[in-house]
């Protein structure tokens, strides 16, 4: 984290991916700046690289979202995304609900992103780009 908050990428705008490792005092500091976490549980299951603890972030990182992490993972599918959340959670013994897995990674995720004008919901002007996603997934 020092390399980036030297270089000032750790702001309100950023989305550091993962963070499974980190210790304590970088959860306080990526509070600080109100950074978002985006975990990545079908990406991190894909590779064995270690898992999310929800509970401990959370309690630390008011903005968590989620992706899939395609770059290494296996799917782009946020079903499955939130599928694995589920399932990593509870091996920690913390019940991930299900309105807050959608929750995150919709709206919360549009908003992170600064484009919830566009998507992140069922406003009518948003579902012609979520039946869009839906069919582009289905050729996947």
């Amino acid at each position: 984290m020092d390399v980036y908050d030297h270089y000032g990428f750790v702001t309100d705008r950023a989305v550091f991916e993962h963070c499974f490792h980190l210790q304590e005092t970088e959860l306080e500091g990526l509070k600080a700046r109100n950074t978002i976490v985006s975990s990545c549980p079908t990406s991190n299951n894909f590779l064995g690289s270690g898992l999310f603890n929800f509970e401990k972030v959370s309690q630390h990182i008011n903005r968590i979202n989620f992706a899939s992490g395609c770059g290494a993972g296996n799917t782009i599918s946020m079903l499955r995304v939130m599928d694995d959340a589920y399932k990593v959670a509870m091996l920690s013994g913390y019940k991930l609900p299900s309105t807050l897995r959608w929750y995150l990674c919709t709206l919360d995720s549009a908003r992170a992103l600064q484009i919830d004008d566009k998507a992140g919901n069922f406003e009518k002007i948003k579902k012609l780009i979520l039946l869009s996603l839906i069919l582009k997934q289905q050729i996947f």
